[in-house]
């Protein structure tokens, strides 16, 4: 909980099924992002779908792999305000 910042390293605990899921629902997802976030691009039209779509498996099964936990520097900013003090959010100009 609290900020995740990219420069210090943040221990994650994972859970496998999670990943089993996502992994299963790759192509929905992506039929998905396709639909609505690029204004209805057919997927006969994406060149490499088949390409991206081994890659985010892979990827996802990677991590799957470091189940329980794994320890990464975060590349996103999650911002817990709830957790914060209205001081620590003034203080980092939130």
């Amino acid at each position: 909980m609290g900020v995740y910042r990219s420069d210090f390293p943040v221990k994650f605990k994972l859970e496998k099924q999670g990943y089993e899921e996502l992994i299963a629902q790759v192509e929905q997802i992506m039929d998905f992002a396709l639909e609505i976030e690029l204004g209805g691009t057919p997927k006969s039209e994406v060149e490499n779908y088949d390409e991206i779509k081994g890659k985010i498996i892979a990827q996802l099964t990677t991590i799957m792999g470091q189940c329980p936990s794994m320890e990464a520097e975060p590349l996103i900013y999650h911002i817990d305000v709830a957790a914060m003090y209205p001081n620590i959010i003034l203080s980092n100009r939130l």
